[in-house]
């Protein structure tokens, strides 16, 4: 991503989840999921990124015919824009092509 969206929320989120908390709690930790790293072919450089998460489940006719078996679905979805702020993922004319 281009922006700076994860560090501005996740400091505003904790601030935030801070306030709800029992007096004299210790070792909060908490950030944002679903982002990571790519790598931009044509100058090697690294780039983050940000994967939405998308699970489910199906049912399937069995390979021997006789009925049916639930199949699951993982796998995520690269976002092309920041989800919070609009702004694309990689600078225009810049495309990344692989995964890290």
């Amino acid at each position: 991503m281009q922006c700076k969206c994860k560090e501005t929320l996740e400091a505003k989120l904790k601030e935030h989840v801070a306030k709800s908390l029992p007096e004299g709690y210790e070792d909060f930790d908490a950030s944002l999921q679903g982002y990571g790293f790519g790598m931009e072919t044509e100058t090697m450089t690294m780039i983050s990124i940000y994967q939405v998460p998308y699970k489910g489940q199906v049912m399937v006719p069995k390979k021997g015919g006789d009925g049916m078996k639930r199949q699951k679905i993982d796998t995520t979805i690269r976002a092309q824009y920041c989800p919070f702020c609009g702004k694309r993922a990689v600078p225009e004319g810049e495309e990344e092509s692989s995964n890290a």
